[in-house]
């Protein structure tokens, strides 16, 4: 756990750096380079792929940041100060991918661009910077785990943290951040590897299948947390996160049948 890289100081003013944000930023980087890279093969200009891409990464900033202060607004309420002084720091994903997809929507109707076709470009290098902003929680030691005896426990030493905190009182935790951001790897590698028989069958199912996988794994990797949640807001008895996993899995289930129907209505069979 590293959770500030350095400190500069320009023009008087010293300013420290998050490893946290770092990888956040550099996921979205890479994840932006790698469907550039790879939308012209789709018959989708680079322009247009940056575009969508660079606007659905501002729309899942702002839907990062509104979830986080809705599922923290106890916090919020009782030191608003305070709270929004580290609030820059809390990202959830789920409320990301609603604000990205709202924004990549827009833009692919105002620009009459296939929506499937860039959501399928989109999915695999979303999973992998993904992955490198969940390192990043490593780093930074939020979003830990539950205490653990198991030798995959982790010494989160640094006490300014709030796994660190944790760990000082009740020793290692699961590395839950580590455990999401490897099965993120693995995910782009699938999508990566499955994208061609995948898009054969219909376009769209590349999108598809990592909402399922994403939201599988999601639910996973819920039962090894260890941070506070707030629980019943979505679903009783359920964290935000794993409503809104159940919630993913709806839409996918949703996706995979109107396109199974778009399918066999083109008169081509049902995809396999």
């Amino acid at each position: 756990m590293h959770p500030v890289l350095f400190h500069v100081s320009y023009f008087g003013i010293e300013r420290t750096i998050h490893s946290y944000g770092v990888m956040v930023l550099l996921g979205m980087a890479a994840a932006l380079a790698i469907a550039c890279a790879r939308a012209p093969r789709r018959g989708i200009a680079r322009f247009d792929m940056f575009a969508f891409g660079a606007l659905c990464i501002a729309g899942g900033l702002g839907g990062a940041w509104a979830l986080y202060l809705i599922v923290q607004w106890r916090a919020l309420l009782a030191d608003p100060l305070g709270f929004l002084r580290t609030a820059g720091l809390g990202l959830v994903f789920y409320g990301g991918f609603i604000g990205a997809a709202g924004a990549g929507l827009w833009y692919a109707r105002r620009y009459a661009l296939p929506l499937a076709v860039l959501a399928d470009l989109t999915a695999p290098a979303l999973a992998l910077g993904h992955a490198l902003g969940r390192v990043g929680c490593f780093l930074g030691g939020c979003c830990f785990g539950r205490p653990t005896a198991a030798s995959l426990g982790v010494m989160f030493l640094d006490e300014r943290t709030a796994a660190g905190a944790l760990y000082r009182r009740v020793g290692p935790l699961h590395p839950v951040q580590l455990y999401e951001a490897a099965g993120l790897f693995v995910i782009a590698l699938v999508l990566f590897l499955a994208e061609r028989p995948l898009t054969r069958h219909a376009q769209g199912l590349v999108f598809t299948a990592y909402l399922l996988l994403y939201a599988v794994l999601r639910l996973g990797t819920e039962q090894f947390r260890g941070d506070p949640v707030e629980r019943g807001q979505l679903i009783p008895g359920l964290a935000t996160s794993e409503a809104l996993a159940l919630v993913m899995i709806a839409l996918g289930v949703a996706l995979l049948v109107r396109l199974r129907r778009e399918r066999a209505s083109s008169g081509s069979g049902a995809p396999g």
